[in-house]
């Protein structure tokens, strides 16, 4: 039996919070609440863990014992359940890989260019398959696929390139075919189309998903036809009921130009992320002087980042005051010691060169592992400066040839760990030769799972063990070739890390996420267009045009979007806080940045003040000496003779200026002489040349029988 949706508003002036456990617990009448049969549906993981947190505190308020219900996102909910057969990440971009590889120069001219123009390399492969792979992920939380779009009639432009893109899908589909597997994308299309409803669920409710996939409205749909309830709950008042579609998404046209009421001294323009960041530490420390210990059990104040590159800023300018912050938001496994370890050692394998040598003897979990890394360091870079040592054979040859040569000697026992290291690596079995690697480098290090950067650690272990696994079942020839190591380094670009909290009282949220939060005092960092709201500028595959007749999000379904969540935060804190928005004049590059369209939701008399406020110029960031360091500089740790005494006495005017650029460049440079090492280096430049010809001179100067002499052969 069909059941129809039904829209349930539940105001905006309290946090959601607040208002769905409210909603989810009306029916409770004391005793025992049992929703095991209800799965609800939040917009993010954030906002799935505060209702995760919000839910058995009201049922306890009202007496209440609750059990369930099962909440989940969007994706969690869209994606098919695991079975076996299903094409790994790794087996989809090899498959993507061969097909664009096998190519004939005649075919799909007009998406992959003339056939004598295509570099046909695993790298151009690779790069177009990530993009297509994309593309149709994006296409499928629309419920299309790349043929739905070729498929449109001829008004639509570009019809050559898609009918390409889907000749080459198909061939995709074949390669994936002809080894026993399932495309995911096609799984997850198929699943939403066929999949019967789960007898465990009898009730969905979507809470407050301003903008759900309409892959999700065709499942909740087909629910609802095979006999589920599904509730739609809006975060509005009732009179607001006509602003919003029958799932809860803001209607465009409602929201176009409605104005937003925002106070002139809440809207602060900043020149850097820095500079915001700075702007919300200093006001919050002013904040903890007023009330150092608030006695309120729910938090006092709240940070959005809409602008990502305030993130890092905002954490050291917080944990100045004592007051660490969490960022909720996944790090990509790039940024890992453990991913920067495997790339060194996949460009170890692919070339024997001392620079990607040095490369892996610089890393920090490569030193532990050796031992006595400053002293390898340094014979390092002193073999290095004087025989420009080209491939890991010239260091082991030198010192087969002259094992006394001191100084400098090759550090020989790091040496030998990575010439067998390598042989492990090239032996065949990719993914067997970097386990046996890995292990013996990290052999002797203990693990604690209470500190912050073991359980990083961890979490970067368990993503590299998912795509090592994933190589291990594509076949011998895919761990045994180049296209293997460079489709796993793909795969591990494409992974990132969920972060674990360590008791930070402050979470970093982004701008979907905000209403969720039920501090009075709320800052919002990066309230600048391509943020707030969100865009995908130059998207060469979908612009804008193209996403609204396919009816995925488009900038008019955005904008409604962040309208109306800006609307809603300022609704929850009108009777009892405050909004702060911070707008950003650059990025952390120097790029110009331009304030959100939405700040200009005014009445047209305060409009030309508004502009001037907000594009006004500001006074310069403060010098580069204001400027601090994520770590602390310990000069004891460093030997005695390592030290460059003169600067005790003599600090000229050129270095004081180096002084005041950066403290610890100065020390690095001038106190602890260190110097710029290019491990590329082929040939002396003229620095070194002339070096070389000073010390030689020396030498004969200082030995009075070469004075005179004219035997070439003594002389050389």
């Amino acid at each position: 039996m069909s059941m129809p949706l039904t829209r349930t508003f539940i105001g905006w002036e309290r946090p959601l919070c607040e208002t769905v456990p409210a909603f989810l617990l009306a029916q409770a009448d004391g005793g025992l609440l049992d929703l095991r049969r209800t799965v609800v549906i939040a917009p993010t993981r954030q906002s799935s863990w505060r209702l995760r947190g919000a839910l058995p505190l009201a049922a306890d308020a009202r007496g209440v014992a609750c059990i369930g219900p099962e909440i989940v996102t969007p994706p969690v909910l869209l994606a098919p359940p695991q079975a076996p057969g299903m094409a790994s990440g790794f087996r989809s971009l090899l498959a993507w890989t061969a097909v664009l590889k096998a190519a004939g120069p005649d075919e799909f001219r007009a998406f992959l260019g003339a056939g004598d123009k295509r570099p046909a390399t695993t790298a151009w492969a690779l790069q177009i398959a990530r993009q297509l792979q994309q593309l149709r992920k994006e296409l499928a939380d629309g419920g299309l696929t790349l043929a739905d779009v070729a498929d449109l009639d001829d008004a639509f432009e570009e019809t050559e390139r898609w009918a390409d893109m889907k000749a080459l899908e198909g061939r995709y589909r074949e390669q994936v075919t002809a080894w026993g597997l399932r495309d995911a994308v096609d799984a997850k299309l198929a699943h939403v189309r066929d999949s019967a409803r789960p007898a465990e669920v009898e009730r969905i409710i979507v809470a407050a998903v301003p903008d759900p996939p309409r892959l999700l409205e065709k499942l909740l749909a087909r629910w609802a036809e095979d006999g589920a309830i599904v509730d739609i709950l809006i975060a509005a008042p009732e009179s607001e009921a006509a602003a919003f579609d029958a799932w809860g998404r803001p209607v465009p046209d409602a929201w176009a130009r409605r104005p937003i009421a925002l106070n002139d001294e809440d809207l602060w323009l900043e020149a850097t992320p820095d500079d915001q960041a700075a702007r919300i530490a200093q006001s919050v420390a002013e904040a903890l002087k007023a009330q150092p210990c608030p006695t309120a059990s729910r938090p006092q104040l709240a940070i959005g980042v809409p602008d990502r590159e305030t993130v890092a800023p905002l954490q050291r300018a917080l944990a100045d005051l004592g007051l660490p912050a969490f960022d909720p938001q996944n790090q990509p496994f790039t940024q890992t010691p453990l991913a920067r370890l495997v790339h060194a050692l996949l460009d170890l394998r692919a070339s024997d060169g001392y620079a990607e040598v040095a490369a892996l003897l610089r890393h920090p979990d490569v030193l532990d592992a050796i031992g006595d890394g400053t002293d390898v360091l340094r014979k390092l870079d002193a073999f290095q400066s004087e025989f420009l040592p080209v491939t890991l054979d010239d260091l082991h040859e030198r010192e087969a040839a002259d094992p006394r040569h001191q100084p400098p000697a090759v550090p020989q026992h790091a040496v030998t760990l990575v010439r067998a290291w390598r042989e492990h690596l090239t032996q065949g079995d990719l993914a067997a030769g970097l386990r046996t690697v890995l292990q013996q480098i990290y052999k002797p290090r203990l693990l604690d799972s209470t500190n912050r950067t073991d359980a990083a650690f961890q979490q970067a272990v368990t993503i590299f063990d998912d795509c090592l696994r994933e190589l291990e079942e594509a076949g011998a020839d895919a761990r045994g070739s180049q296209d293997g190591a460079d489709i796993l380094l793909a795969r591990l670009h494409e992974s990132s890390v969920k972060p674990e909290r360590q008791g930070e009282p402050l979470d970093l949220e982004g701008w979907l996420e905000l209403a969720w939060n039920p501090a009075p005092l709320l800052f919002v960092a990066g309230m600048n267009e391509g943020f707030v709201p969100d865009g995908h500028m130059g998207d060469i595959f979908l612009p804008d045009s193209l996403r609204t007749r396919l009816g995925l999000r488009d900038d008019r379904l955005r904008v409604a979007r962040d309208a109306y969540v800006l609307e809603a935060l300022l609704a929850q804190r009108r009777s009892g806080g405050r909004v702060i928005l911070i707008v950003g004049k650059t990025s952390a590059g120097g790029d110009p940045l331009r304030p959100s369209r939405l700040l200009f939701r005014c009445p047209d008399s305060e409009l030309v003040a508004r502009a001037k406020k907000l594009f006004r110029e500001i006074p310069p960031p403060g010098t580069a000496s204001a400027f601090t360091i994520g770590f602390k500089l310990d000069p004891g740790r460093v030997p005695s003779d390592s030290l460059n005494q003169r600067r005790k006495q003599v600090l000229s005017p050129t270095l004081f200026r180096d002084y005041l650029e950066s403290p610890l460049l100065f020390y690095l440079k001038h106190v602890l002489d260190m110097e710029p090492q290019d491990d590329r280096e082929r040939e002396l430049d003229a620095l070194a040349f002339g070096t070389l010809i000073h010390a030689v001179l020396d030498q004969m100067a200082a030995d009075r029988s070469l004075w005179a002499c004219d035997d070439a052969e003594r002389l050389g």
